[in-house]
């Protein structure tokens, strides 16, 4: 779709779906536009759509890191784990930190029987590190 095609797609989806008017988005960029729709679309559990918007928005702009983890939370709603696994992977290549990316991962190398591989070993690590630095930083402590 063109630009302005898709702006009124946005904004006819959005009154549609939300009601009252368009908000009208002002995108950062093309790429912005695809994912907000995605956005939009995924919500009404339209994934085919959802999923050809936000893989659009990545080719616009592959270093966008809000698509990768989108496309990946849809993958995993479908079941299609190697799909999320991909997005997932891109995800933490462009964000090591990437929270969201690192627990979704490690879900997905459990449904796969991965997390005794090297890479599932390394996420766990990850996890548990980050999870052990969120407690002490909040002062809980251990049961005795």
């Amino acid at each position: 779709r063109d630009y302005d095609e898709l702006q009124t797609a946005f904004c006819d989806d959005w009154v549609q779906q939300k009601g009252g008017t368009c908000p009208h988005p002002t995108p950062q960029s093309e790429a912005h536009l695809y994912l907000l729709y995605g956005h939009l679309v995924c919500g009404k559990h339209v994934a085919a759509r959802a999923v050809r918007s936000i893989r659009r928005a990545v080719e616009l702009d592959p270093t966008m890191l809000p698509a990768h983890n989108l496309l990946a939370k849809i993958y995993l709603g479908q079941g299609r784990f190697d799909s999320a696994l991909g997005s997932l992977e891109r995800s933490l290549e462009l964000d090591g930190g990437n929270w969201e990316a690192l627990i979704q991962l490690q879900y997905v190398l459990h449904r796969r029987g991965l997390l005794d591989s090297p890479r599932g070993r390394e996420v766990c690590e990850a996890v548990c590190g980050r999870v052990k630095t969120l407690v002490a930083a909040r002062g809980v402590k251990r049961d005795p």
